[in-house]
């Protein structure tokens, strides 16, 4: 049922991907949104520190890339913890995949054009958020901590985000399940940790810039003073 649900993408499914990003969030050239949260568990026999976080309880981490129509492209289930984004997507099959990493806002403040690149960012940002949200809400074993051991536990998440997929695609998106009232309800699933470093390099700092300028020139929507 993995197989069928969270198939390995082809290229043509990552086109297909960009584009409902674009259509979507006016985002372009951008093949899935991508974070991780925290998954609660009770503490493991002999685990020491390794599943616990920066908020004070145990958990595992739940880090995937999510579509347009708030479907899992991939995930990395069962980190620890006490890592973190970077340290995570070092160790997974996530980012050879990915083109753009969309988890950290360009900067808090600033001039009008790096204003407009956030905006853009968090659009685009929000169809990952809104999986979370509609996958928690469906599944209530994730309201609480799972009382089994770490590998079953991962399990259960497994299973659950394979479930989340089948029925977004037998029901398509229910009103009442994409809702901003439904899918910002993630009070049991916290962020990982912020970076201590934010610098993302020359390589990275210049595509930001690419994507500010394209924003503020040939990509710029009528309608953004009105959002920012």
């Amino acid at each position: 049922m993995r197989s069928e649900c969270i198939p390995v993408p082809t290229k043509e499914k990552w086109k297909s991907i960009a584009s409902g990003i674009e259509r979507n969030a006016n985002f372009p050239n951008c093949i899935g949104a991508v974070d991780g949260k925290h998954i609660r568990i009770i503490c493991p026999d002999e685990s020491g520190f390794m599943y616990w976080n920066y908020n004070d309880y145990y958990t595992v981490v739940l880090m995937a890339v999510a579509d347009s129509k708030f479907r899992f492209v991939h995930v990395n289930i069962g980190s620890f913890g006490k890592d973190c984004n970077s340290t995570i997507l070092k160790r997974s099959a996530l980012l050879p995949a990915l083109m753009i990493y969309l988890n950290r806002k360009f900067v808090r403040d600033g001039g009008s054009p790096k204003k407009n690149f956030n905006y853009r960012l968090s659009r685009a940002r929000r169809f990952v958020e809104c999986s979370f949200g509609i996958l928690v809400n469906k599944w209530r074993i994730l309201h609480r901590a799972i009382n089994v051991e770490p590998d079953f536990g991962i399990d259960i998440v497994k299973a659950c985000v394979v479930l989340h997929n089948f029925i977004r695609n037998i029901n398509g998106l229910p009103i009442e399940e994409t809702s901003v009232e439904a899918t910002t309800n993630i009070s049991t699933l916290d962020d990982l940790p912020p970076e201590r470093e934010t610098r993302g390099g020359r390589s990275t700092n210049h595509t930001r810039q690419i994507f500010s300028e394209y924003f503020e020139g040939v990509g710029t929507v009528p309608w953004k003073l009105l959002k920012i």
